[in-house]
């Protein structure tokens, strides 16, 4: 253990009179502490108590406010996060929270096409003038364009069906 009186400094002058009272330097020099520290300059220790508390209320506020975010945030890591669901979209629905409503296929009464779908490109501006009489070529071309369009509005009901989501 440390002896404490070897550390302190012995003051050069006696802190008490021998009648008990505090000596005129030690009195001088706690008047001077005193007014170094604001009370002689009309800080009231009250006021500084009620911005002290003030300011221990505006942390608290921002404690709160930042608590409430990082729980916002923690949700949205946590949705984000749960990416594996989204080959089912019944599943990720329900991990979303959506209701049964919005789990509900919204392509009720289409049948299955049959044949073969296609997810490639076409031209939506096709376009063609027909003769009168048309040409076998005119028609073929009609044909050969009804038949894209075809695949594509086939794929795009499998897609939505069995996905949930409109082919791009």
């Amino acid at each position: 253990m440390v002896d404490i009186s070897r550390t302190l400094p012995v003051p050069p002058t006696a802190v008490l009179n021998p009648d008990g009272s505090l000596s005129t330097d030690w009195y001088d020099f706690f008047i001077t502490l005193w007014t170094r520290t604001g009370d002689a300059q009309g800080v009231d220790a009250t006021e500084v108590l009620a911005i002290a508390a003030a300011a221990a209320a505006d942390a608290v506020a921002a404690v709160i406010t930042a608590n409430a975010a990082l729980a916002a945030a923690a949700l949205k890591l946590a949705i984000l996060q749960n990416l594996a669901d989204l080959n089912n979209v019944v599943t990720a629905r329900n991990n979303l929270g959506l209701t049964a409503l919005a789990t509900a296929n919204p392509v009720i009464g289409w049948a299955d096409p049959t044949g073969a779908g296609s997810r490639a490109t076409f031209d939506m501006n096709f376009t063609t003038t027909v003769s009168n009489p048309p040409t076998q070529a005119q028609v073929t071309a009609i044909r050969d364009q009804l038949i894209v369009v075809q695949k594509r509005l086939g794929q795009s009901i499998l897609d939505d069906k069995t996905v949930g989501v409109k082919a791009t």
